[in-house]
């Protein structure tokens, strides 16, 4: 109803289209926008959801990307894998490859959104070794004042699906991680 006049009209559509191409702009159209490779290393713990037969265990994990550096917001695709190992009855060992992307914003300290899909490689002790699609989203926080470099905090929601092969894995992570810009 912010157009009710023009609701209908070419005149809302061309009003509707200038806002959105004006926003687009100011986000990506710095004369002082840059680019630029990173790699980074995350290191975490891991705390299980389920199921119950897995205990705490750890990760580490490498993603390559390209930052592009806007106005208000960065964003960075990316891919890279980890490896997760838990404790308890079943044990797992978790081989993950993955891809996706970090949005965020902040000049000194960025806070970001992350979100990965991708395929794991479970192995088991006492249960059956599989394979299956995987997901996370989660938090960062990084302090990005050292040129060429960035120290920060991760935390995430991380999901192997199930499958005729065993039930869905899921857990939650907090961590830290290191990226350099090349």
């Amino acid at each position: 109803m912010a157009f009710p006049r023009y609701a209908g009209t070419p005149r809302a559509g061309f009003l509707r289209s200038t806002i959105g191409l004006t926003f687009l702009v100011l986000v990506f159209g710095s004369t002082n926008a840059s680019a630029e490779p990173k790699v980074g290393v995350d290191a975490q713990v891991d705390v299980p959801v389920g199921p119950s037969a897995i205990s705490s265990g750890y990760a580490g994990g490498i993603r390559v990307g390209y930052e592009v550096n806007a106005t208000v917001v960065t964003l960075m695709p990316e891919i890279g894998g980890a490896y997760h190992k838990f404790g308890g009855d079943m044990a797992p060992g978790i081989l993950q490859g993955f891809v996706g992307a970090r949005v965020g914003t902040g000049s000194i300290v960025r806070s970001s959104v992350f979100g990965h899909l991708g395929y794991a490689n479970v192995r088991n002790d006492n249960a059956p070794n599989r394979s299956a699609s995987t997901l996370d989203g989660g938090l960062a926080f990084d302090f990005v004042g050292i040129p060429k470099i960035d120290l920060g905090v991760h935390g995430a929601y991380n999901v192997v699906t199930g499958n005729s092969d065993g039930a869905a894995i899921k857990w939650v992570s907090a961590g830290v991680h290191v990226q350099v810009a090349f």
